[in-house]
């Protein structure tokens, strides 16, 4: 059986949410410490790369993996890195 999905492009705004979730899910599974602050530094500079990607208005492809991320930031309670 073959699935194919159909109006999904490799840079759609679902899979940088996706993306963002993901990040997340490996934050608050790290083991150790170290770990824990290897993975937050790639949520800071993963987060810096979609605002910049997203643009001033907000708008673009990375605005809804930004949005799920800052969700996910807050409902965490980690704190992101100022930008």
């Amino acid at each position: 059986m073959r699935i194919t999905i159909t109006n999904r492009k490799p840079g759609s705004r679902a899979n940088f949410a996706i993306a963002s979730s993901f990040l997340m899910q490996l934050l608050v599974t790290s083991e150790s410490e170290s770990e824990q602050n290897e993975i937050k530094d790639l949520v800071g500079r993963w987060r810096w790369a979609m605002r910049v990607g997203s643009g001033s208005t907000g708008s673009g492809l990375m605005s809804l993996g930004l949005l799920r991320l800052d969700g996910l930031l807050l409902e965490n309670g980690t704190v992101h890195p100022a930008t």
